[in-house]
């Protein structure tokens, strides 16, 4: 058979079974020594093979090994430069054509002098800030002096995000004029009961009433009154006590259309006979 070997598996079987087949059981111990046999003959075989390379693995184990590449000496890494961040755009303001801002500015006036004349009939102004139309685009302020007004000879006009205008009224003079005694002012315009309510409320009202009532309460007080002539007063011991003076106050006939203005700054107005009680929550 060709290739065939002592050390082959196929001759140990063959050995086992030709025992088995004439020996039966009585053929152990030739059994195991037949397999000592072919085991020390497979560890000779393994052993001479080990030693015995072939000429290919010999010419590859005489080669030299190949030249490592010479190191490169490492650079030293340089920080790598921050990357700069594209500066957002600054948004500037374009001019305004000069005509359509006249256009604009008139306009605004309109609103002022309606709000104006509103509360004071025979009120006039004019503009006291340069370039009023940048403070409305900012959303700022810009003041105006008055003329007509009793009482009051500035305003700040507030341009509101929302669009509306507001007006805060002020009465700025020297120190001096102010220690004189006050002269007695002119009677005032119009009917009191043709005025807009808003705009009284708004420009005459609103701040005084609640600047007193915040110092009133203060005091211990729970309700103000307001009289026929615009008086504020409280009670003790039921006599009046004067707390200061709305004006232009508008008829009787109009206290009721009050109500609703009293009741944005959460106060609570009640129309009395001859007075309007004034009450807020503590």
């Amino acid at each position: 058979m060709n290739g065939f070997k002592f050390t082959d598996l196929k001759c140990l079987a063959m050995m086992v079974l030709i025992i088995m087949a004439f020996c039966g059981d009585a053929g152990q111990y030739l059994l195991m020594a037949a397999a000592l046999v072919w085991m020390f003959a497979k560890v000779l075989e393994l052993h001479r093979s080990r030693r015995k390379e072939p000429p290919a693995q010999k010419g590859k184990a005489a080669a030299k090994p190949a030249a490592a590449p010479a190191v490169q000496p490492v650079q030293a890494s340089r920080p790598a430069a921050p990357v700069q961040q594209p500066k957002p755009a600054v948004l500037r303001p374009q001019p305004i054509d000069p005509e359509m801002e006249r256009v604009m500015l008139r306009h605004i006036n309109f609103r002022i002098t309606e709000k104006l004349q509103g509360a004071f009939p025979s009120a006039v102004w004019r503009w006291e800030t340069e370039r009023p139309l940048e403070q409305v685009v900012k959303g700022s302020s810009a003041r105006i002096r008055l003329s007509g007004v009793p009482d009051w000879n500035f305003a700040d006009v507030l341009f509101e995000r929302s669009g509306r205008i507001r007006l805060e009224m002020l009465s700025l003079r020297p120190l001096e004029e102010m220690q004189k005694p006050a002269k007695e002012g002119p009677a005032a315009d119009g009917d009191p009961d043709s005025v807009n309510l808003r705009d009284w409320y708004d420009l005459s009202a609103s701040a005084v009433v609640r600047a007193t009532i915040d110092e009133v309460y203060t005091r211990g007080y729970r309700e103000l009154r307001i009289a026929e002539d615009g008086a504020l007063y409280v009670l003790e011991q039921q006599v009046q006590v004067g707390q200061g003076q709305l004006s232009y106050l508008p008829g009787k006939k109009l206290w009721a259309d009050l109500v609703p203005l009293f009741e944005e700054d959460d106060i609570t107005a009640t129309v009395e006979e001859d007075s309007i009680l004034l009450t807020w929550a503590n």
